[in-house]
C-alpha cells in the first residue's frame, strides 16, 4: 500500500473521531481486524482503549542483540548523529530508512523506501515511516518503522484484546519501564480474527513525553496481498524490542514538529463506556437471545449473539455524540437518502455481503441518528467473528428486529 495511502487510512481508523461517515468503516473499526490496523498505523493517535495486560520488567534492550557487527553498528550511529543537522524531508527519509537498515540483523534488503512527511501544508503532514524487504536467508519479510508524536494527554495507550475470542492465537504483553514509558508487543495476525494466515508482529515504545516509536513486521514480503513465505516474521520479540528502544531515533522525534491540540470536531465528545452501551444492548434483545463473549470499549461493544437454534451471529454497535449544529453538513452528507421517522430521526439501512470475506456471509447495518445528535450504528453478521464462513443462514436478529433494535429511545439515555 502506498505511504500515502497508509496515513488516509490511520485517519479513517481513528476510532473515536469518526469524521469519514462511511457506515461500514465506522462499525468494522470496532471489531478485530479493525481494533488490530489502528493499533499498527499510529498508536499514538487511536482511539480507544482495552484492558492493559501488565507484565514485571527489567532493563532496557539494546541493538546488541540485533547485531553486533562494529561497521553495522557505526552505521547505525552515523544515521543518528547526522539527523542533528538541519535537512529536509528528502534527507529525512534517507535517515529514516539508514536508522531501520542499521538495526536489522545482517540480510539482503530490497525494496527500501523511507517517508518523513506526506508534502508541505500543515503539521499534520508529518508521518515518518521506513518500510523495507528484508531476508536473511529464511524468506522474505516486510518490516516497517513509524515514528509518532503527540502530547501526553492526547496520548492512547497501544492495547491488548480484553476477550481473546476474537483474536485467537495472539500472544499479546503491555510493559511498564522505569521513567514511565510503556512497551506493547503483540505477535499475532494480519487477520486476527482468523487466527491464520499472514502473521502480523508488532512492538511499540510510547514514551513519556508522548513520543512512540513502532515496529511492524510479517512473515510475507507484503503487508497484504502476499503469499506467506517463511514460518514467522524475522525479529523475535526481544529484537523488536531492541528496535524501537534504539537511541538511533531520538533526534528523529526531536526533528518533528511539537503536538498541537486536536481540533473540536464531529464525533469527539466522550463516548459511553462498553459497559453502558452492552446495559442498553442487552436489555433490548428480543426473548429467547442472549449475548455472549462480550467485548468492550469507550464508544463500541461487540458480542456473539445465541437464539437457541444452529449457530451463533456477531453484533458490533457504536455509539457517539454528534453536534446537530457544528456537524451539520456533514451529517446530512452522511445520511442523504436516509427515512427520517416522525420525531426526525434519521435511519439508513445497509444489506451487502461481508466486508472481510467468508463463505455465506451476511451483513446488515443499522445506522441511526436521532435529532440531538446521538448517532448509533450497529453491524450484524450470520458468523462468529469477521472473516470466517458463515455459522447459520441469516444473523441472529431479523432485519426487522435490528432495525427495532438501534431506533429504541432507551440509546438516548447515552447521549
Amino acid at each position: 500500500m502506498p505511504f500515502e495511502e497508509e496515513v488516509a487510512q490511520t485517519l479513517r481508523d481513528t476510532g473515536e473521531q469518526f469524521s469519514h461517515g462511511n457506515i461500514t468503516e465506522l462499525v468494522s473499526a470496532g471489531f478485530a481486524d479493525g481494533r488490530k490496523r489502528r493499533r499498527r498505523r499510529n498508536a499514538a493517535v487511536a482511539g480507544g482503549s482495552a484492558a492493559l495486560a501488565l507484565i514485571a520488567v527489567g532493563g532496557a534492550l539494546t541493538p546488541a542483540l540485533l547485531k553486533s557487527d562494529p561497521a553495522a553498528q557505526g552505521h547505525t550511529q552515523a544515521a543518528a548523529s547526522s539527523s542533528h543537522a538541519p535537512v529536509g524531508d528528502a534527507q529525512r527519509s534517507k535517515q529514516m530508512l539508514a536508522a531501520l537498515e542499521g538495526l536489522l540483523p545482517q540480510g539482503k534488503i530490497t525494496q527500501a523506501q523511507g517517508r518523513w512527511s506526506m508534502g508541505a501544508g500543515g503539521r499534520t503532514d508529518i508521518a515518518p515511516l521506513a518500510a523495507l524487504v528484508y531476508d536473511e536467508g529464511r524468506g522474505a519479510s516486510q518490516i516497517e518503522v513509524s515514528l509518532a508524536k503527540a502530547s501526553p494527554s492526547q496520548i492512547t495507550l497501544p492495547s491488548c484484546p480484553n476477550n481473546p475470542t476474537y483474536v485467537p492465537n495472539d500472544v499479546c504483553h503491555v510493559t511498564r519501564l522505569p521513567g514511565g514509558a510503556w512497551l506493547w508487543v503483540d505477535q499475532g495476525y494480519e487477520y486476527p480474527s482468523k487466527g491464520t494466515g499472514t502473521k502480523a508482529w508488532a512492538g511499540t515504545l510510547t514514551r513519556a513525553d508522548g513520543s512512540q516509536v513502532s515496529v511492524y513486521e510479517w512473515n510475507a514480503a507484503a503487508e497484504k496481498g502476499s503469499p506467506v513465505t517463511r514460518a514467522t516474521p524475522p525479529l523475535s520479540a526481544d529484537q523488536m524490542k531492541a528496535v524501537v528502544q534504539s537511541p538511533v531515533w531520538d533526534p528523529l522525534l526531536k526533528a518533528m514538529p511539537a503536538p498541537k491540540a486536536w481540533p473540536k470536531s464531529g464525533g469527539t465528545s466522550t463516548s459511553p463506556t462498553g459497559a453502558a452501551i452492552f446495559k442498553v444492548l442487552d436489555s433490548l434483545l428480543p426473548h429467547g437471545v442472549t449475548g455472549i463473549n462480550k467485548n468492550g470499549q469507550d464508544g463500541y461493544a461487540e458480542e456473539q449473539l445465541k437464539d437457541g437454534h444452529h449457530g451463533v451471529g456477531l453484533i458490533g454497535v457504536n455509539v457517539q455524540q454528534w453536534n446537530p449544529v457544528s456537524d451539520k453538513a456533514t451529517l446530512a452528507d452522511l445520511y442523504a437518502g436516509a427515512t427520517v421517522l416522525p420525531d426526525g430521526t434519521k435511519v439508513a439501512v445497509h444489506q451487502t455481503g461481508g466486508e472481510k470475506g467468508g463463505s455465506g456471509v451476511v451483513e446488515w447495518i443499522v445506522d441511526v441518528l436521532h435529532p440531538n445528535g446521538l448517532r448509533v450504528a450497529a453491524m450484524e453478521f450470520n458468523e462468529a467473528r469477521q472473516g470466517e464462513n458463515a455459522d447459520r443462514t441469516l444473523p441472529v436478529l431479523s432485519l426487522v428486529q435490528l432495525k427495532a433494535l438501534v431506533t429504541s429511545p432507551e440509546w438516548e439515555s447515552l447521549g
